[in-house]
């Protein structure tokens, strides 16, 4: 008996200290729709930490700030969504380059305020210049939060955006450099709680993503 009561308690610790499943309140979800990048998204008490990794041959840059090519959803609450002034911090205190299998981490916490951006075209269609912008809320508490939407992808409505911020910034910033990927999770905190993911599909079901 003495030597099962160990064995339990290393397991509690374990759960407790690397959040494996969803013991104590706490939640790991890792992607499996990319091959070219990893998400994981771990969620434990009111924070959230984000995790991406390449999984590229390249080495290849990376919004720390988790900004560019990034959407996170949190579903079930308003957190307040609204334009802000500027576009956030300069691309030189914000890109880092990953090597292979090298990954950046960002933690939210309840009421952090995370940012994004929009582009919308005025009248004319395509053929006129986009206007982009940042929007902004806080971090909901998480204890409220039905499930979280994870996404990274390069090829998404704001794709350009990263050339559009080092034009302005005189950011030497090379063509093909940001990580070219298409990966999300979803992180189920409440019981019952489904997303339809048909919208959010990774590089493996993307004919566009496929390796040369």
């Amino acid at each position: 008996m003495k030597i099962i009561y160990v064995s339990i308690m290393s397991l509690m610790v374990l759960a407790m200290s690397s959040c494996i499943g969803d013991f104590f309140g706490c939640h790991h979800v890792r992607s499996d729709n990319s091959t070219r990048a990893q998400l994981d998204v771990v969620v434990e008490g009111q924070e959230m930490t984000v995790t991406l990794t390449n999984l590229t041959d390249k080495v290849v840059a990376v919004d720390k700030e988790m900004e560019l090519y990034f959407m996170i959803d949190f579903v079930g609450v308003d957190y307040g969504i609204g334009r802000v002034k500027g576009f956030g911090k300069p691309l030189s205190e914000r890109i880092v380059l990953l090597k292979p299998n090298e990954s950046v981490s960002k933690k939210f916490r309840t009421g952090d305020i995370h940012h994004g951006y929009s582009v919308s075209l005025p009248v004319g269609g395509w053929n006129a210049t986009p206007d982009y912008s940042m929007a902004g809320g806080r971090v909901p508490d998480f204890s409220k939060v039905d499930g979280i939407v994870v996404k990274y992808s390069s090829r998404s409505w704001d794709s350009r955006m990263p050339r559009v911020l080092a034009y302005e910034q005189g950011y030497n910033l090379p063509d093909g450099l940001m990580l070219d990927a298409s990966v999300s999770v979803v992180v189920k905190l409440k019981r019952g709680f489904k997303y339809d993911m048909r919208l959010h599909r990774g590089d493996k079901e993307l004919e566009g993503f496929r390796d040369n």
